[in-house]
């Protein structure tokens, strides 16, 4: 069985990614579990909004979820193909952005617990790697482009890797 050409994110998941993300967050949940103390639980659930004359607009939402910042707020110089944003609730305006570039493997990313207790590291790459492995990924066919648009730099860079590994 053969792993992504790539050493991070794989651009060619994109093609796929309703059952590539609802696989990550089964496997993220069980990852954040095992550094979790005993008495939190990281659980797989949708927000709830309610509507109605007695609540007007009420959402309810999970302690931790994935949420884009604006991209107008982050800057030039941290902007990458892929990268992931951290909120916490004691400072819900603010966020913390890890990059994520085509060239180097997924980071691992903080997870903020209660405030006084000490983040749960979340480790990407291994998670994204499982996802390759059990979807059976490998079956891609690299000859046609990615769906995804990148810019000239990061194009060449995808043709390269791809070329040099064999699948073009």
């Amino acid at each position: 069985m053969k792993s992504s050409p790539f050493p991070g994110m794989d651009p060619y998941l994109e093609d796929r990614w309703p059952e590539v993300h609802a696989r990550l967050i089964v496997y993220a949940a069980n990852q954040i579990n095992s550094g979790l103390p005993n008495d939190l639980q990281a659980n797989i659930q949708e927000n709830l909004a309610m509507y109605g004359d007695d609540h007007a607009g009420t959402s309810i939402r999970p302690d931790i979820h994935v949420l884009a910042a604006p991209l107008e707020e982050i800057p030039e110089s941290q902007r990458t193909p892929y990268a992931v944003c951290v909120f916490r609730n004691t400072q819900p305006d603010q966020f913390e952005i890890y990059r994520a570039p085509l060239q180097q493997r997924l980071p691992n990313v903080p997870i903020p617990l209660r405030p006084g207790e000490r983040d749960v590291v979340l480790e990407l790459q291994p998670l994204i790697d499982a996802c390759y492995r059990d979807g059976r990924y490998y079956r891609i066919d690299y000859k046609a482009g990615p769906k995804a648009r990148f810019n000239e730099q990061d194009s060449d860079w995808i043709s390269h890797r791809l070329r040099d590994a064999g699948y073009l």
